[in-house]
């Protein structure tokens, strides 16, 4: 850091930041997580999307037609009660194959024309029990009966498509309303899914990484013994400033690749696919965003920075990392959550508590509008949570603490913890 030892106090801090900032995005490896890294969360997230189940399920009967592929069996039955009379029109051809006798079918299981025959007891309308016929029987016993039998049954006794999907699924059309009278509606379509999990994992990972160049930053300088040359020259005060500030900087560029990316994909994907548009992507949203990320960024860049001057090497200091981040993983666990119910309980919780704040609330604005005295109360909670953890940081960034090589161990952390200043 050219010019350090004789800049004057207030510009040390600014040479610091500006160190920092020049020696990340020299590096490849940023760039390339910069740009290539939004491709995998998307390609995750339209994945996620493209193998999740439907919800607008009526209609949606597991079909499988046997014209379509040599692989696929028919199921056969033996109507001894004549009750099978009609087959619902959407049904494929073939699917199921009618047999005069017990005998009959049998002869066709043993052929190997058939996997599965149910023999219709006369009495079925009465006893509801129907007999099944398995030319492999499953390890354990079975009472279910397959869905394509189970709609047809419905289809032929009440004569009417709807009403026999509906006996064969009533919930098809169950929607989940508001839990509160001031959340809204969330909007339909795939893009309901992708948003929130999406700005979920982006928010989490931008966090995780730009917090992680701190860590890098102090053990780095601690191995190759750098901390000490710059303590001659600069406070330690000034160097977690400059370095905080510095990191800062870059997480918030990091960010805006990221974020643009993202508007612009979503945008994009309206116009093309004529996708709903009100998904509270505005620029409210962006401003929230930022402002969360950016308390959420000194609140997890200070922890790393504790733990980076009290461990005496990157190997060391790792092993912490998990308890560090653990708060910010708890969202990860309860992404369905966010997702089904962000008016919820749980989701207004996780996004009022400090540690958890900065990607839960920021994933509940991409799914529905939040209380604007949720957002200000949130926001308030992180900005004293981060205020309250830099102060704490700042008394670990000392400079017998830099040029210690002592284990960090809970027992060390209590002691500097406990220690007076």
């Amino acid at each position: 850091m050219s010019g350090l030892e004789s800049a004057p106090p207030g510009r040390k801090a600014w040479i610091v930041a500006r160190h920092e900032i020049t020696s990340t995005v020299l590096r490849r490896s940023f760039w390339l997580t910069t740009f290539l890294f939004p491709l995998f969360v998307l390609v995750l997230s339209l994945g996620s999307q493209l193998f999740a189940p439907s919800g607008d399920g009526l209609g949606e009967v597991p079909f499988t037609d046997p014209g379509a592929s040599g692989t696929v069996t028919p199921i056969g039955y033996v109507d001894e009660g004549g009750l099978l009379t009609l087959l619902p029109p959407d049904m494929p051809a073939g699917a199921l194959v009618s047999y005069p006798s017990a005998t009959d079918a049998n002869e066709a299981l043993t052929e190997g024309h058939i996997d599965t025959y149910y023999s219709i007891p006369a009495d079925y309308v009465s006893a509801g029990i129907l007999h099944r016929v398995d030319r492999k029987p499953p390890p354990t016993a079975s009472s279910e009966v397959d869905p394509l039998m189970l709609y047809a049954l419905s289809y032929s006794l009440t004569g009417d498509t709807t009403t026999s999907q509906l006996l064969f699924d009533p919930l098809a059309r169950m929607k989940s309303l508001p839990q509160t009278p001031e959340a809204q509606v969330r909007p339909e379509g795939p893009l309901a899914f992708f948003v929130p999990y999406a700005t979920m994992l982006i928010f989490y990972f931008v966090l995780v990484m730009s917090s992680g160049y701190m860590l890098q930053s102090v053990t780095k300088e601690k191995e190759n013994r750098t901390a000490e040359v710059l303590l001659l020259s600069v406070k330690p005060r000034e160097l977690m400033l400059g370095k905080v500030t510095g990191l800062c900087a870059v997480a918030l560029l990091q960010m805006a690749v990221w974020l643009g990316g993202g508007l612009l994909v979503l945008r994009n994907a309206q116009t093309l696919f004529g996708l709903d548009a009100g998904l509270g992507l505005t620029p409210a949203f962006v401003a929230w965003a930022l402002a969360y990320f950016l308390l959420g960024f000194f609140t997890y860049a200070s922890l790393y920075a504790a733990v980076g001057v009290l461990a005496p090497s990157t190997r060391e200091a790792n092993q912490y990392v998990i308890a560090v981040m653990a708060p910010l993983i708890v969202p990860l666990f309860f992404i369905n959550v966010f997702i089904n119910s962000p008016g919820g309980g749980l989701a207004t919780a996780l996004s009022l508590f400090p540690l958890t704040a900065p990607v839960s609330m920021v994933t509940r604005m991409a799914a529905v509008s939040v209380p604007l005295w949720q957002l200000l109360l949130g926001v308030a909670l992180l900005a004293a949570c981060a205020y309250g953890i830099v102060l704490l940081a700042a008394r670990f960034f000392r400079a017998d603490a830099l040029l210690s090589h002592r284990s960090l161990s809970w027992r060390r952390l209590g002691e500097e913890l406990a220690r007076r200043h």
